[in-house]
């Protein structure tokens, strides 16, 4: 059963006061003020712009988990927010990358999925926590804020571990939740945000999930319509039909490591993160375009010591990524792209 709340504000007016100004979004991208380094081949080589997003004064990012972009441009993210004080997880900007506001100061240290859907003429973005005041919960919010429904461990689920981790919306204005960090089940909600059913179980047989870490409704031109799953610890994509049944598995270690997809306008690119170092771009039959950041050198150093490197921000290197966690299409094919590391690391891919 969905927990209804009566839109609880958590917009943090003296936040959203904040005014910023003068740096451009994008930096030259070495010491030298040279041309930028370039990542990707063919038709999809992108400007590597470190540092993305004007912070602030006195913030600082924890582990960088989610982005997406609003229709007016406004780009969200969020974050873990471990590092003390306590801070807000979900921060705003325009598309140039200065900060606007933010709220969620209750999610702190648990800032996870983040995932912006159109419900009859208004934008909601939908947060994943993996913790609050309520535990591990999904919360839709306004784009200003303002909470509307939160949904936390669904009846039925007993004694079994819940820790969500993102969303997919489906075309019946229902959607789906993965329980990625929890018990690997897929939960169904309704279009009214009452639960119908918990489907799949953990395993690594077909029809079965390892962290379905990512979520995505799957209609690019061309493909029949399904739930696309990053099942992660499986090292593949699932197929599941809008009732949970259960499909195919696709592009089986062709990202060894998925978190998400986002796709770009009606294209069929579909840009995926692997936690495994690089990021990916897929066609509409899910082969690869070309891989962001591919170096496998780089990547084993980079998954070295129980990916130490993570905490060592004085070894990274433009055009390598560390551990990317999520990425978005924003401003009409550029590319954001944030990376699980306790310092945060966001980077503007713009497109060549």
């Amino acid at each position: 059963m969905s927990n209804s709340v009566s839109r609880r504000t958590a917009l943090q007016t003296g936040a959203a006061a904040v005014a910023l100004s003068g740096t451009p979004f994008l930096r030259a991208s070495d010491k030298s003020g040279s041309k930028p380094v370039t990542v990707g081949s063919g038709d999809y080589v992108y400007e590597w712009h470190s540092n993305w997003g004007e912070l602030p004064d006195g913030f600082e990012w924890g582990n960088t988990h989610g982005v997406c972009q609003a229709a007016d441009g406004t780009i969200f993210m969020c974050h873990q927010a471990e590092n003390e004080p306590k801070r807000d997880v979900v921060l705003a900007f325009d598309a140039e990358g200065q900060f606007v506001r933010s709220w969620g100061d209750e999610f702190h240290k648990g800032g996870h999925g983040l995932d912006l859907r159109e419900e009859g003429g208004e934008e909601f973005l939908y947060l994943t926590a993996l913790q609050s005041n309520d535990g591990p919960c999904t919360v839709k919010f306004t784009l200003a804020g303002e909470e509307v429904q939160r949904w936390t461990k669904p009846e039925g689920y007993g004694d079994k571990r819940y820790n969500a981790t993102n969303v997919a919306f489906l075309p019946d204005g229902g959607f789906f939740i993965g329980d990625g960090y929890g018990s690997s089940h897929l939960i169904r909600y309704d279009a009214k945000g009452e639960l119908v059913s918990v489907l799949a179980s953990k395993g690594s047989e077909p029809g079965q999930l390892n962290c379905p870490h990512g979520l995505l409704w799957d209609d690019r031109p061309g493909r029949e319509p399904a739930l696309a799953v990053a099942d992660r610890s499986n090292h593949r994509i699932s197929y599941f039909d809008i009732d949970g049944k259960f499909l195919r598995v696709e592009a089986a270690w062709t990202v060894p490591a998925p978190c998400d997809f986002a796709d770009v306008n009606a294209s069929g690119v579909r840009v995926v993160p692997d936690l495994n170092s690089r990021v990916t771009l897929l066609d509409a039959e899910n082969k690869v375009l070309t891989h962001l950041g591919d170096d496998a050198e780089w990547i084993k150093s980079a998954m070295a010591d129980g990916r130490k490197m993570r905490r060592t921000p004085e070894n990274w290197v433009d055009g390598k990524f560390v551990a990317p966690h999520d990425a978005a299409f924003v401003n009409d094919g550029d590319i954001i792209v944030a990376e699980w590391v306790p310092s945060g690391r966001v980077t503007y891919l713009k497109k060549v």
